[in-house]
């Protein structure tokens, strides 16, 4: 296992720029899969990407994990992704892609993607910080209110806001003209939710930083479909990037495909 972050993120780097090649730091027993989907180093859409952009490593030495999130260049237009790496010497074993399909609207807005927010890398002080045990704990409030329908127990900050691919789904105008006919908040997004009885399955956190406050999480939510409602039901595979200051959530960044219902991830306990 790599023990120092500069280590992680020099051979998550080397992993982006192999795919598709010869140079990929693959090894023993290595697996790689796209939303959900066992894949090739070179059969992924990833290893078809002209290039990458807007990227964004996090890593934690302790689990040996690695998770970049950006956009991949295609010849018709830009994908968000989201890529979870567990490194074992300076080789990678696993590799977990998520790739998303939607590019704009309501709830997608990629290409804001390119210039990610700078507050996710500035260090929390010190007598602000959580430990890791609170970090994953408020982490998983959140999902623990989407399953109980009920935002109330989810400490945000009042700054907090939410972006989904890209997209600033929380004080935002424009939503009042989508399906939700809503500006939403933390709290009312997670309320809305509560008809398609959703279930979060797969919780997984394989970034804790106490230093930067950050915690990133992978996990697949089933949204149930719901009778002349929303058409966007599914199982949502979601990695999300908690910052978490003064002990709530100041801002969280949510890269997801929608996949068939009742899909799941394939690394349960990874």
């Amino acid at each position: 296992m790599i023990d120092t972050t500069a280590g992680l993120s020099e051979t998550a780097d080397r992993f982006l720029r192999g795919l598709g090649g010869s140079g990929l730091p693959a090894g023993e027993g290595f697996r790689f899969t796209e939303n959900g989907v066992d894949v090739t180093s070179a059969g992924g859409r990833l290893a078809r990407a002209q290039a990458f952009s807007g990227l964004q490593t996090f890593v934690d030495s302790r689990r040996g994990q690695a998770v970049v999130v950006g956009l991949a260049a295609f010849a018709d237009g830009r994908d968000a992704f989201a890529l979870r790496l567990h490194v074992d010497g300076d080789r990678v074993d696993q590799a977990e892609a998520i790739v998303s399909t939607g590019r704009a609207g309501f709830f997608n807005a990629v290409d804001e993607l390119a210039e990610p927010d700078v507050i996710y890398r500035a260090p929390v002080p010190e007598q602000r910080r959580s430990s890791g045990e609170e970090l994953v704990r408020i982490a998983d409030s959140y999902w623990e209110a989407m399953e109980s329908g009920d935002g109330s127990i989810v400490p945000v900050g009042y700054r907090c806001d939410s972006f989904h691919n890209g997209k600033k789904v929380t004080n935002n105008l424009e939503l009042l003209l989508s399906p939700d006919k809503a500006v939403h908040t933390v709290e009312s997004i997670i309320a809305g939710t509560r008809p398609a009885r959703p279930l979060v399955a797969d919780r997984r956190y394989p970034i804790v930083d106490t230093e930067l406050g950050v915690v990133v999480s992978i996990v697949v939510a089933d949204f149930h479909p719901i009778p002349n409602g929303r058409p966007d039901s599914g199982s949502f595979y979601m990695a999300v990037v908690f910052k978490i200051v003064d002990h709530r959530i100041r801002i969280f960044d949510e890269i997801r495909e929608i996949l068939p219902l009742g899909t799941t991830s394939g690394w349960q306990g990874a």
